[in-house]
């Protein structure tokens, strides 16, 4: 099942792509829900192409499994796939999308393909409501300038 999310943010696209590009974005954004932890070296402080293990953690109590994130940049397109996939989730693949969409307006667009057996339909919900709290995280970062501190 796929999911397409956008929003419209007040930043320049070339800013945003670049902080997309931080794997501390991806815990601001996703924190509390979901916590990541790598199972092997760090992630890369910048994502690069490569496939990083993780342990998953909703609210950072209950243990999601191992999930395979697979990272794919294309900087020209200003965009970010991860064509991931774990124990519980077969395939969950993530492509952000930025464009600029006028002068300090930029278009970002998070499309979502799952595919976990009997448990889609539950797994496409939460992603629905997660997906959702992430870009309001990310309107939150842009407010605050990207503190991530904030």
């Amino acid at each position: 099942m796929k999911l397409t999310i956008q929003s419209t943010f007040p930043c320049e696209a070339r800013r945003l792509f670049a902080e997309v590009l931080q794997s501390r974005s991806l815990h601001y954004v996703t924190k509390p829900l979901i916590r990541f932890k790598a199972v092997e070296a760090p992630l890369p402080s910048t994502w690069k192409d490569g496939k990083y293990l993780v342990k998953m953690y909703l609210f950072n109590v209950i243990y999601l499994g191992k999930q395979w994130i697979n990272i794919h940049v294309n900087g020209e397109e200003q965009e970010l796939l991860d064509a991931g996939s774990g124990q519980l989730i077969t395939k969950w693949h993530h492509l952000i999308h930025v464009q600029e969409s006028a002068e300090q307006q930029t278009d970002y667009t998070d499309i979502i393909d799952i595919e976990a057996g009997w448990l889609t339909p539950f797994v496409v919900a939460f992603a629905y409501i997660f997906y959702h709290y992430r870009q309001r995280r990310w309107r939150r970062l842009i407010h605050h300038q990207f503190d991530y501190k904030q």
